[in-house]
């Protein structure tokens, strides 16, 4: 069975150094967390190793369905990664409830 670590290399207020969390491999779920990460990692632009890249515009030239790169070979602004963490958040606390 599969599963990615993440490990908190920062303390902060909330999370003291040293925490650990595991998204365990769940078979036959659409929202496994192992496939979607797995499958955001194969659109990652190859020439970057920034993990939070820019996506492409969608336009003529890119087909999502058909296209194996779905990002640039840019990272995300600090101030773009902040607003989609906070939606992230808000949708997680939304719809868990």
């Amino acid at each position: 069975r599969r599963y990615y670590e993440l490990r908190a290399v920062l303390s902060t207020k909330n999370h003291q150094g040293g925490h650990h969390d595991n998204a365990n491999e769940s078979d036959g779920s659409p929202r496994c967390p192992v496939r979607t990460v797995d499958s955001y990692l194969r659109h990652l632009h190859p020439e970057s190793s920034c993990l939070f890249q820019r996506p492409r515009a969608i336009s003529a030239k890119f087909d999502i369905r058909k296209d194996d790169v779905w990002f640039c070979n840019a990272p995300i602004g600090q101030s773009m990664l902040n607003s989609m963490m906070k939606m992230m958040i808000h949708l997680r606390n939304t719809f868990s409830r």
